[in-house]
């Protein structure tokens, strides 16, 4: 009987993902940064389908490389052009180490370039990704304005 359930618990415990992306969180992050924005009298920062994916292209890759260069050895600005963004401005922020929106946010708030980015006036569009995997959980925040 203890081997049966072992082998249940071993088979189970095999098929659940050892990495996934969380949405809602993504989400609660977009909505605090528009927050304070809308604080400071900014416009809120828009998003889309393409942006948000590239950011969670971006959050895995620094699950495996942790910097401001693609684990491949390219620029960050190729992650946009690559899920069809065309780009005028742009700029990134990747943390880890925060289980939540509301951790993640009260961290940047607290760094310089964070905030700036957060309240930059040339930046239209954010996009949040997230990748949890079994060590951490990496966020990658990508800001830009749209080329016309």
């Amino acid at each position: 009987m203890k081997k049966i359930i072992l082998l249940l618990f071993s088979t189970l415990f095999l098929s659940l993902p050892l990495f996934s992306q969380d949405p809602q969180e993504a989400e609660n992050l977009l909505e605090l940064i528009n927050g304070e924005r809308r604080k400071a009298g900014l416009y809120e920062y828009k998003t889309n389908d393409d942006l948000q994916v590239a950011a969670s292209v971006r959050a895995e890759e620094i699950s495996k490389l942790f910097e401001s260069k693609r684990p491949d050895g390219s620029e960050i600005h190729t992650v946009y052009s690559e899920h069809g963004i065309s780009v005028a401005f742009y700029g990134e922020s990747i943390r880890t180490g925060h289980e939540t929106a509301d951790g993640i946010f009260r961290a940047m708030i607290k760094d310089p370039n964070d905030s700036s980015s957060i309240l930059d006036m040339d930046y239209t569009y954010v996009g949040v990704g997230i990748y949890k995997n079994a060590k951490n959980i990496y966020w990658a925040i990508l800001y830009c304005s749209l080329a016309d």
